[in-house]
């Protein structure tokens, strides 16, 4: 899994480079939208393994108590399918990934939002040790 992310990674780094841009504030030169590729990709291998398992899973079941963990498996795959969603969102981040998942974990799936908030914590702290 790994390997994949970083094969892609730096295919998406090799696309960058041949569409920079120059912005009109700065001469730098900056690659537009890298990160939010890379953020989706994570989020999608994130849902996969809620589905199938992997080392993502494990890194947020961790995170989680045996209250956290079963609330988090009975809605596994509605978890998976939002986060599906989510990852289709132009210049995604993991902030914006947290929180619209406590969103949908309290307002729809009506969890506690204390819960809510554990479970939209590891799936960011997933998502940053896909990345990092």
């Amino acid at each position: 899994m790994y390997q994949y992310l970083q094969l892609t990674f730096n295919i998406l780094i090799n696309i960058c480079k041949k569409h920079q841009t120059i912005t009109s504030n700065s001469p730098t030169i900056k690659p537009q939208g890298i990160r939010g590729k890379v953020v989706s990709l994570a989020v999608r291998q994130i849902a996969k393994a809620i589905r199938y398992g992997g080392k993502e899973l494990d890194n947020i079941i961790k995170f989680l108590n045996k209250n956290e963990e079963k609330e988090f498996s009975k809605y596994a795959y509605q978890i998976a399918d939002r986060l599906d969603h989510i990852s289709r969102i132009p210049d995604l981040t993991a902030q914006m990934v947290k929180e619209y998942m406590f969103n949908f974990l309290v307002y729809e799936l009506r969890f506690n939002p204390g819960t809510a908030m554990l479970i939209s914590d590891a799936i960011k702290g997933a998502i940053n040790w896909i990345i990092f």
